[in-house]
């Protein structure tokens, strides 16, 4: 799991935002398909901090792409919106997921079909402006005179 976070940036650097973001996103969900179909608890173990690294590897790339095409004075607003969301769905996610399993529904099969989906939906993303993410990234951040720099000229 340290791994991906450690190695985010030099990943990165060999693939566009939108290759990184959405190949993160279908690499976790193959891995979650594979951990519902493993039928061995220590490969499952390393399925699962293969996800969670890929995960990882997500959160760093989305949250590098916020930051550069953001403006500064709106990047606290955005980042916390943007926190809000990922975090109310975990509770909203956990309950779907509950319900499912104490009305009957395999623990395994739900997982399969998690996976399925969340391979599928970044591929659906793929088509719109998460698909070409770098059209949005400025050429060059302008650079704002300093009070010294003005009254040198």
């Amino acid at each position: 799991m340290v791994i991906f976070g450690l190695l985010a940036g030099r990943i990165r650097r060999r693939f566009s935002f939108s290759q990184a973001i959405i190949g993160s996103l279908v690499a976790g969900g193959v891995l979650i398909v594979g951990f519902a179909l493993c039928p061995w608890y220590p490969l499952s173990v390393v399925l699962w901090a293969a996800c969670v690294g890929v995960g990882i590897f997500f959160n760093i790339n989305t949250t590098s792409l916020r930051q550069r095409i953001t403006p500064p004075d709106m990047l606290g607003r955005i980042m916390s919106i943007a926190s809000v969301l990922a975090w109310s769905a975990i509770p909203l996610g956990t309950l779907a997921g509950g319900a499912l399993v104490s009305a009957g529904v395999d623990v395994g099969a739900l997982y399969l079909w998690i996976g399925v989906v969340v391979t599928i939906v970044p591929l659906l993303f793929a088509l719109g402006p998460l698909g070409h993410a770098e059209r949005y990234l400025p050429t060059a951040h302008p650079v704002e005179p300093t009070p010294q720099a003005a009254t040198a000229q």
